[in-house]
Parts: structure tokens; C-alpha cells; sequence
């Protein structure tokens, strides 16, 4: 009688990508039956296929920081999300965050008045200095043996 090989069959792992952004830790939460290598794998395959990309970087205060990634296209709904998520961000992707304050000029009743030109203040000549006195010069003094010639007297 021959005995048969049972082979055991593979479950595929079929993940769906959230669309907030988020980290390996919170793939592992979605998905506990998956092994830590397997989503690394999938997740960095999809980057490869341009299906993720890598958006920052979550800095805890042990250790080294974690990636966040989020699907392609990047929305700013997600960069927002993430902003709010406390995530250091690329360099490419807080261009996109840049939030503008909006500025209301407060109005005014009175009739505008027009500008008038600054005029820079008219450069005057300088004074003229005085030259200096003339100083005679002194004969250089040499540097060596003194010979006085001053007899002591007593």
C-alpha cells in the first residue's frame, strides 16, 4: 500500500491596504495570523509596484522610528491625518501640508490716502579733514653698549 504525501495548503493572505496611514505594528493588530516577515515582504513589494510609499517616519522615545506609509496616490486628507498623528514627514510631503492662515485686511472707513514716495535724504559732501601736523623725524636710537661719558664726581 503506498502512502500519499498530505500537502498542506497554503492559505493566501490577501491584505487590504488602510487608507489612513499607517505602520507595520498596526498591520500586525489588523492581521495577527500573518508573521511579522510576511507583511515586511508585502509591504515591500507594493512599494516596489508603486501601490505604497513611505511618508515619515513615527519617532517614539526608545529606539529607532518607525515608517508610516500610505497608499498612492498620497491624499491630503491622509498627510493631515498623519500631521494630527504627531508623524515626521518627508521632505516631499510637507510641501503638500503647508497649511495657509488666512489674512483679512481690517477695513477701514476713511477714503485711502495715497502713498507718497520716500525720497532717500540728499548725500552731502564730507567734511574735509584736517592734515596732520608735521612730525620731524627723530634719529633711530641704537640698541647696544652704553659708553657714559659722564665722570662721577665726588
Amino acid at each position: 500500500m503506498k502512502t500519499q504525501n498530505k500537502k498542506t495548503e497554503k492559505k493566501k493572505l490577501v491584505i487590504t491596504w488602510p487608507t489612513s496611514p499607517f505602520t507595520i505594528e498596526q498591520l500586525q493588530n489588523q492581521y495577527p495570523t500573518a508573521k511579522n516577515i510576511t507583511l515586511r515582504f508585502r509591504v515591500n513589494r507594493s512599494i516596489e509596484n508603486n501601490e505604497l510609499v513611505v511618508i515619515g517616519k513615527n519617532s517614539g522615545s526608545v529606539g529607532r522610528p518607525t515608517l508610516v506609509f500610505s497608499k498612492t496616490p498620497v491624499s491630503k486628507e491622509s498627510l493631515a491625518s498623519a500631521v494630527k498623528a504627531k508623524v515626521i514627514l518627508d521632505e516631499q510631503y510637507t510641501k503638500m501640508v503647508t497649511t495657509v492662515a488666512q489674512f483679512t485686511p481690517p477695513v477701514s472707513t476713511t477714503p485711502a490716502v495715497p502713498a507718497t514716495p520716500v525720497v532717500p535724504p540728499v548725500a552731502q559732501p564730507a567734511a574735509v579733514a584736517p592734515t596732520p601736523a608735521v612730525v620731524e623725524a627723530k634719529k633711530p636710537v641704537k640698541v647696544g653698549k652704553a659708553k657714559s661719558k659722564v665722570k662721577a664726581s665726588v
